[in-house]
């Protein structure tokens, strides 16, 4: 996997299809290395990301359980990782969003409203969509919404971009 990691990772090289930007300056190029893992700061990001990730989906999965509602301080502890989560997820799709125009199937209006509808955008989407409908709808709290909660698992679909090993499952799909 490492090989193959390392050989996608080559200057210039498409991985999935997507052109990756190697350089430049400036704001938007400093947030796009950030957020892509270009920089030593963003290589940290990434792996905290990854974390915050993994902690998410294990907390979703530990709320759905009898225990956690009974467990004294459990739900409430849940309850801030959720809303310290959500406000990251929102935070890192802010600075996608003002970033992904360096890449060229990106860049102008018709680029961003491309990548508003692209696989990653839509995954970044339905992470945080949950938890900021529930807010905008409370009536959604007497309606049994796990089909809606459930959306919160696919926040594991964003570790690939944090897990250089998924290319290979890339690679296979694009090549096939």
């Amino acid at each position: 996997f490492q090989e193959h990691a390392e050989k996608n990772k080559a200057e210039g090289e498409e991985v999935a299809g997507r052109k990756e930007v190697e350089s430049g300056e400036g704001l938007q190029w400093h947030i796009y290395a950030f957020v892509k893992g270009k920089s030593a700061a963003g290589r940290v990001y990434e792996r905290v990301m990854l974390l915050l990730i993994v902690a998410n989906v294990s907390s979703f999965i530990v709320g759905s359980t009898q225990w956690a509602g009974e467990a004294p301080g459990v739900a409430p502890a849940l309850d801030a990782l959720e809303l310290a989560s959500v406000m990251v997820f929102t935070a890192d799709y802010a600075l996608r969003f003002a970033s992904v125009g360096l890449e060229e199937q990106f860049s102008g209006v018709s680029g961003r409203a491309a990548y508003l509808v692209s696989f990653y955008s839509m995954v970044d989407l339905a992470a945080v969509l949950p938890f900021y409908l529930g807010l905008l709808t409370p009536s959604l709290a007497s309606v049994n919404t796990s089909f809606i909660r459930a959306l919160r698992l696919l926040r594991m679909l964003k570790a690939e971009a944090y897990v250089e090993a998924f290319s290979v499952f890339d690679d296979i799909i694009y090549n096939n």
